[in-house]
Order: structure tokens, then C-alpha cells, then sequence
């Protein structure tokens, strides 16, 4: 039995096992190409043939036992454990109340959906912007005034798809003064302008920062046959681009990416780290939360929160609904805060970073404020229940809290 042992990140792997994963296409390339732990594994073998006859036993135990071999397996599993897609965000305009979406190559705007993957944005460089949904960049087709925002192939030397954060939330084309913008509520499209109001700045969905925040971060493979080299993106593979990991390819389901620009060509490849969240957080699509055990009323939680690097949680889709749900109802069976109020306006409801409420999934009869308690009921609990679980209590009132921040990925 052949066993290659790697050690970019401490991976082991049997590279029959590797190879069979792919399809036939791709087995070529892999078989061609020898993984970086040929050398150490050689390496390791001389200087076990150099010690006494003891160590060598040892050593060769070592690198070959089935023992090792079930360490090897438990790690994979370890890995495949909270594997998610690289870090996205939707771009969104708050005067507008609405994200940028892909509609083929075209770039428009609707009601922000993070279940959407056409709204979902990612850098991949310093001054690129690609869409996951086409695997392809963010750009102008002039650099005009009022030019028109579309997808574009990506290009590192190409101008009209480099951008920039200018000053506080502004966003525009790099070096020029022309901004990302949606002039008029009733037109989708999106253009470059020379304005400077406030339809030209953008921020993070969900955050109040801007696009800069989640700049570029140069990703790490772990084990393949790259040595650790960042996954290139968007790499091809079998004819078809990719701006994230992918499972394609593979029968383990397990998230991989090319470090080359073009698989097919090189063959160069490695698995894609896991998505990791603080400790005791709960890990769903990019984001942790975090179900408290202690009760506070809901201004300290809120606090509480922002202390722990989060803030109340902000339930944008059903899909998030239906998660937090699971979660209550078959692990904690408790009542929890949610970043939900209009203490500021009544009847106005804002969650905690001040964008107001689209979807709601209110309790039958609720939100019913001044008709229990005496002090109103400006404050949002989620009880376990079904899918619609929120009721509206006094802020004053003592509950656990869910928590909630972007998880981060190991590199």
C-alpha cells in the first residue's frame, strides 16, 4: 500500500485514496504531479536508515502503522467538520435599502436576501471584486460618468474592475472619481458617478462598515499537491469557473480548490481550511452564534454582545430563522433576545445596526405592545416554537440573549 505523508498543516493522506476522488478527466494530472510529502517522507527514510536498529523500528512504525492510519482518518473527519464558503458579503445601500445583485452580466439592486448567492461579493485581490454566483468580476464597461456597472472576465490588468473605499463609506473605481452608484429607486442598474451623496456609499449588510472591512485575504491550502501555495480564484476546472471552493470533482464531498489559475493545465490543487468560531459558538453559513445561559434584560445583552466582538443577532432570511429554531427547540427548549426593537419609534421596528425590518416571523397576534405590560413592549424575544416565534416584550425583562458575528477561517 502506497502512503505519501504530508506535512503542509500536518495532513496525512493514502494518495490512492486521493486520486480515486477525482474524476477520470483530472486522475491524470494528480498522478502526474507528486505531492509535496514525497520528499519528506524520502527524507524521514533516510534518517531512519541512519539510527540503530531500534529507531528504525520505531520510525517505520510510525509513518506506516494502521495506527497512524485511523489518526489519519479522524483528522479528515476533523477537517470536514464546519467546511463553508469563503468569506462573502453583500453590498448594500442604506439610504436605498437594498443590495447589489447579479442578473447574468448585468448588476442590479433588490430587497437584500442573504440567501441569495447572486447578492453574495467576495475580494479577490487587493482591488478585485468577484460575484460567486457567475465566477466573474465587478466592473464598468467605460470609465465614464454614468457608465454602466456590469460582470466582467476577471483581469488583473484590467482598469475599468479595480476598486477602492475612498473616504468613510464612499466606493468607487480606483484612481478615478467616479463611484459605485444607484441614482433612482425605480431603475435597477447600477452606474459609475461623480457624485459623492449618499447613494454612492455602500456598506457590509448587517455591519455598519465599509466594503474594505472584509478586505482581501490570501487563502492557504491545506495538503494536496500545492505545499500550501493560497487557492487561486476564480481557477478553472473541466471547463468551468469557480470563485469559491468546491466539492466538484470529489466523491467525499470535501471543499477543495486549484492554486493555479487553470486546473486542467497544471494540476496543482489543495483542500480548503475549515470555517472556525470562538469557542461554545454555534457555526451556520459564514456566521457563529452564540446561546447564552445567563439572563440579562435586553439593553445588557445587547452590550454583552458587542463585548464578546458580536452583537444581538440579526435574523435576515428564513433560512437563518429555521436554523436558530432547530437550535432552541431541540437543544435549549429556552426563550431568547434577538436584536429587534422600536423603543426609538413605536410601531417602527430597527434591529441593532439600524436597518429596519423586512421579514418578519411574529407569534399570531404579535407584535401586541401596551396589551400585557404596563411599560410597553418594545423589545423582541424568539420563544421554541414554530417557524413564527418572535413576541414582543418589556426591554426590562430578564432572558438569554443569541449572539452573533462572522466566523473566520483558518489560514
Amino acid at each position: 500500500m502506497s502512503v505519501d505523508v504530508v506535512y503542509s498543516d500536518v495532513v496525512f493522506m493514502k494518495r490512492n485514496e486521493v486520486v480515486s476522488n477525482y474524476p477520470d478527466q483530472s486522475q491524470l494530472a494528480l498522478q502526474k504531479t507528486k505531492p509535496c510529502g514525497d520528499f519528506v517522507r524520502l527524507l524521514l527514510t533516510a534518517l531512519c536508515v541512519l539510527l540503530t536498529g531500534g529507531l528504525i523500528a520505531l520510525c517505520f512504525q510510525y509513518v506506516y502503522t494502521e495506527k497512524k492510519l485511523k489518526d489519519l482518518q479522524q483528522l479528515h473527519s476533523a477537517l470536514n467538520e464546519n467546511f463553508a464558503e469563503t468569506s462573502s458579503f453583500l453590498i448594500y445601500n442604506k439610504d436605498h435599502n437594498k443590495c447589489v445583485t447579479a442578473v447574468s452580466a448585468n448588476v442590479e439592486v433588490a430587497s437584500c436576501d442573504e440567501s441569495s448567492k447572486a447578492q453574495h461579493f467576495r475580494w479577490i485581490s487587493s482591488s478585485r471584486i468577484i460575484s460567486l454566483s457567475y465566477s466573474l468580476c465587478l466592473g464598468a464597461d467605460e470609465i465614464e460618468n454614468r457608465a454602466k456597472i456590469i460582470l466582467l472576465p476577471c483581469n488583473e490588468s484590467n482598469p475599468r474592475q479595480t476598486w477602492e473605499c475612498k473616504d468613510g463609506n464612499l466606493f468607487g473605481l480606483m484612481g478615478h472619481p467616479l463611484h459605485l452608484n444607484h441614482g433612482n429607486s425605480d431603475e435597477k442598474n447600477m452606474m459609475l458617478f461623480k457624485g459623492t451623496g449618499v447613494w454612492s456609499h455602500w456598506l457590509i449588510y448587517g455591519t455598519e462598515e465599509n466594503l474594505c472591512y472584509h478586505g482581501y485575504q490570501e487563502m492557504s491550502s491545506i495538503g494536496g499537491n500545492s505545499c500550501g501555495k493560497p487557492c487561486h480564484f476564480p481557477f478553472k476546472f473541466d471547463g468551468k469557473w469557480y470563485a469559491d471552493c468546491t466539492v466538484d470533482g470529489r466523491k467525499d464531498g470535501r471543499l477543495w480548490c486549484s492554486t493555479e489559475k487553470d486546473y486542467n493545465i497544471g494540476g496543482k490543487w489543495g483542500f480548503c481550511p475549515p470555517k472556525t468560531c470562538p469557542k461554545d459558538w454555534e457555526y451556520h453559513a459564514g456566521k457563529c452564534y452564540y446561546f447564552s445561559k445567563k439572563t440579562l434584560d435586553w439593553t445588557k445583552s445587547r452590550d454583552t454582545c458587542i463585548s464578546d466582538g458580536g452583537h444581538l443577532v440579526i435574523i435576515n432570511s428564513k433560512d437563518e430563522q429555521e436554523f436558530l429554531m432547530s437550535i432552541i427547540t431541540m437543544k435549549y427548549k429556552e426563550r431568547f433576545w434577538i436584536g429587534l426593537t422600536d423603543e426609538k419609534t413605536e410601531g417602527q421596528w430597527l434591529w441593532v445596526d439600524n436597518t429596519e425590518l423586512s421579514l418578519g416571523y411574529w407569534h399570531e397576534n404579535e407584535p401586541d405592545d401596551w396589551k400585557v405590560e404596563k411599560l410597553g413592549e418594545d423589545c423582541v424575544i424568539i420563544t421554541p416554537a414554530d417557524l413564527k416565534s418572535w413576541s414582543d416584550v418589556a426591554c426590562s425583562k430578564s432572558f438569554r440573549r443569541i449572539c452573533e458575528t462572522r466566523s473566520s477561517r483558518q489560514t
